[in-house]
């Protein structure tokens, strides 16, 4: 025996969240149920202060056979309706989050901006934080460690290249401080205290994403695709010198360590005049925190932008580069690194990042230029 089903007209306030659900795929089946009076439509707002307020759509029911049915779709309408938000977010994601990265740190920009493009590199970009105490370095790994859906975070002074690979447990071995940022960002701070013998493993996962654990009779090999943010501090705690002979001595690592990054930044301390800016911008300044639910959107629009796997790299930039790193080449015995060919090819990856960060798969004007200027301000010393 069939059941006659009347359709009743949907009431205003079920008929806006019907709405929102326009284009999903089951959005017939729904409207016909919620016509039924078989499920009703619930709303769930989400407040942020990154972005406006996200209304999150549900269905419910007291129906038992369609218990499992919204079980099953509930997720499926939060994706949908999370990434038509998203979308909106894309057109200014990459300076909202690049201004929310350690907003307690009022300077920095530049630092900011190649954090912000190493979240959406889903190619290894290098970053190493060269400077004196008290900069806000610790600062920094902290938030993008936080924002990174995946990430590790350590102190050169606590942990070993076991620490790095792997660590023991019984008679089990567990995936280290590299392996468990695979795909992400692993954040050391105080490399500089890290044993010379211990960066043989940081070595091969930045080179190769991958380190291997080889003691008595554990013999493990595992993926460790990082991209390294470090931070550490100068030979003698705080640079001293002045000029680039000096600055060099005072670098505490080597050639095969140094020339790994992409970008290095040398941070001094503010002099008189900086500080006083510094000091009346904090005077001035409302300091926002990231809330949790500012964390979690940040976090899933990460993960949102790498469903685009090949950002396009047009062949009209290809010259454009090429004069660049030209003359940028001609200076080098003006900056701390050598320009090699690893530089060009973070400068390449940091424009596809760029245009990731606003879900984009092809590079544009402004994804080159935004790294033309972060390589620049990455090689000055003053």
């Amino acid at each position: 025996m069939s059941i006659l089903y009347y359709l009743i007209p949907i009431g205003r306030k079920q008929r806006l969240f019907l709405e929102s659900l326009k284009g999903f795929e089951d959005y017939k089946k729904i409207k016909s149920l919620l016509q039924k009076r078989k499920i009703r439509l619930n709303q769930e707002t989400i407040n942020l202060t990154i972005f406006r307020n996200l209304n999150l759509i549900s269905i419910e029911t007291n129906n038992n056979y369609l218990k499992s049915y919204t079980e099953k779709t509930n997720p499926k309408i939060k994706e949908f309706i999370l990434n038509k938000y998203f979308i909106e977010f894309s057109q200014n994601a990459f300076n909202i989050i690049s201004q929310n990265l350690a907003s307690e740190i009022l300077d920095l920009e530049f630092i900011k901006k190649s954090l912000t493009l190493q979240l959406f590199s889903k190619e290894r970009i290098h970053i190493l934080l060269l400077g004196d105490p008290g900069t806000g370095k610790t600062q920094l790994l902290h938030s993008i460690s936080e924002l990174a859906p995946i990430s590790s975070f350590g102190l050169g002074s606590g942990i070993s290249g076991v620490g790095l690979t792997a660590t023991i447990k019984g008679k089990e071995v567990y995936p280290g401080l590299l392996p468990r940022a695979n795909n992400g960002i692993a954040a050391i701070d105080e490399l500089n205290l890290l044993k010379e013998e211990d960066r043989g493993s940081l070595l091969n996962a930045m080179e190769k994403g991958f380190v291997t654990y080889d003691k008595g009779a554990y013999h493990k090999k595992f993926d460790a695709n990082v991209r390294l943010v470090a931070a550490a501090n100068p030979k003698k705690s705080q640079f001293k010198g002045n000029s680039l002979r000096q600055l060099k001595d005072e670098i505490p690592f080597d050639p095969a360590l140094l020339t790994r990054f992409h970008l290095v930044f040398l941070i001094r301390k503010p002099n008189l005049k900086q500080f006083i800016e510094i000091t009346k911008k904090i005077v001035s300044s409302e300091n926002k925190n990231l809330s949790k639910e500012d964390i979690d959107f940040i976090k899933g629009y990460i993960n949102f932008t790498y469903s685009i796997n090949n950002i396009e790299f047009p062949k009209d930039f290809e010259q454009r580069i090429i004069n660049f790193i030209t003359e940028v080449k001609k200076n080098e015995n003006s900056f701390l690194i050598d320009i090699s060919p690893r530089i060009v090819i973070g400068l390449i990856r940091l424009c596809q990042a760029s245009a990731r960060s606003e879900y984009r798969n092809r590079v544009q004007e402004k994804d080159l230029q935004r790294a033309f200027n972060i390589l620049t301000e990455s090689l000055k010393i003053i």
